[in-house]
């Protein structure tokens, strides 16, 4: 009798620790889903970025653009924050990207700028994948240092 109680515990236990372990929240997902998506991503958050810091491109900000595209690349630290559930298997991040630029301007010389750009992501939990994603213009930043 006391054997079968005890195993009995032990498969309690056990089935316990298993929904415990094996139940990722949607927002854990979305968060692990997000990082994967800004690794992989980068050819287009640096165009991004760079868009903001040039504007519009004249003849002089094309050549720049190319090197302020790979400082980017080198420099780019991100933050994360869910925001909330939008369906069933959807969850909406903002993955913000941040940098210190250097430019060198003719005629001023160096110049260095903190930029910020927050990213919506819309994340399909049930497949792990970024459906879509837009650049947050209005509540991005640059400012000289």
């Amino acid at each position: 009798m006391w054997k079968k109680t005890i195993a009995l515990t032990f498969v309690c236990l056990a089935l316990l620790a298993s929904f415990a372990c094996g139940s990722e929240s949607q927002e854990d997902i979305s968060l692990e889903v997000a990082k994967e998506w800004t690794d992989d991503s980068i050819e287009n958050v640096s165009e991004s970025v760079v868009q903001l810091v040039v504007g519009e491109f004249s003849i002089v900000g094309r050549l720049a653009a190319d090197v302020l595209a790979d400082q980017v690349k080198e420099r780019i630290s991100w933050s994360y924050r869910g925001i909330g559930s939008e369906g069933d298997d959807s969850y909406r991040v903002v993955a913000t990207a941040s940098l210190n630029l250097n430019i060198d301007i003719p005629i001023i010389g160096d110049k260095e700028y903190s930029v910020s750009l927050p990213i919506d992501l819309w994340v399909n939990t049930a497949d792990r994948t970024v459906d879509r994603w837009v650049p947050n213009i209005p509540s991005a930043s640059v400012t000289e240092n």
